[in-house]
């Protein structure tokens, strides 16, 4: 999941989903990262090798666009955690917070603007009294037009035709405008964000516009949130 960062990077940088790397044997530092089937494709295009997840050419995309750009784009994102710039970052070496990974993926649904996820809203007494209200914040914009079109396209194409395959739902594919589903599962937590195109909109405001939903998550996971 974090290749998303990595190529969001690239393609704020000038890449394009277009280009071309090698799927080879590669070495960086000493350390030779591995594609999860063993296996090597030779040249692919961007959009292929993030559709196939395919290591090699992540930490090349990820060494071009630069490790502390990588950073940068997770921090802007919304990854408080700490991150290491080793080469293995563009792998998802370090332990990222699945709330905030969520809400990564969720500022590509909501059109490059910023998505803050929050455990309360409002909080009341016995008489009725509000004693706390979430303040709703005016939406900033943390990527440009082109880079979320094109990342959006490649994500579709993660669901479509990649490794999210099994994660893909009809009305997503039959959708014009649609963006693909993310999901991601840690027992006993899980969390699911989805976002359907235009059609669905009205459906998915809760975490800042773009739909997240959380099950059993503990409470200590919202307290900073407040």
């Amino acid at each position: 999941a974090f290749k998303l960062f990595v190529y969001l990077a690239a393609l704020e940088g000038g890449a394009s989903p277009e280009d071309r790397m090698p799927d080879v044997p590669i070495s960086v530092d000493g350390w030779r990262p591995h594609n999860f089937d063993g296996k090597h494709r030779g040249e692919m295009t961007l959009e292929d090798a993030f559709a196939e997840s395919i290591n090699t050419i992540a930490v090349q995309v990820s060494e071009r666009a630069a490790r502390g750009r990588v950073i940068a784009m997770a921090r802007r994102l919304g990854i408080t955690t700490p991150i290491s710039p080793t080469p293995s970052l563009a792998l998802g070496a370090n332990e990222v917070s699945l709330l905030e990974l969520t809400a990564a993926y969720g500022t590509i649904a909501d059109e490059g603007r910023a998505v803050r996820p929050y455990g309360i809203e409002a909080i009341g007494d016995r008489a009725g009294r509000t004693l706390y209200r979430r303040a709703t914040p005016q939406p900033t914009a943390v990527l440009d037009e082109r880079t979320v079109r094109r990342m959006d396209a490649m994500l579709q194409r993660v669901v479509l035709a990649g490794t999210g395959h099994a994660a893909r739902l009809d009305r997503i594919a039959a959708s014009e405008n649609s963006l693909g589903v993310m999901r991601h599962s840690s027992a006993p937590h899980h969390l699911k964000a989805h976002r359907a195109g235009p059609a669905f909109d009205h459906l998915h405001r809760r975490l800042d516009r773009v739909a997240v939903e959380v099950d059993d998550l503990l409470l200590g996971d919202f307290a900073h949130l407040l």
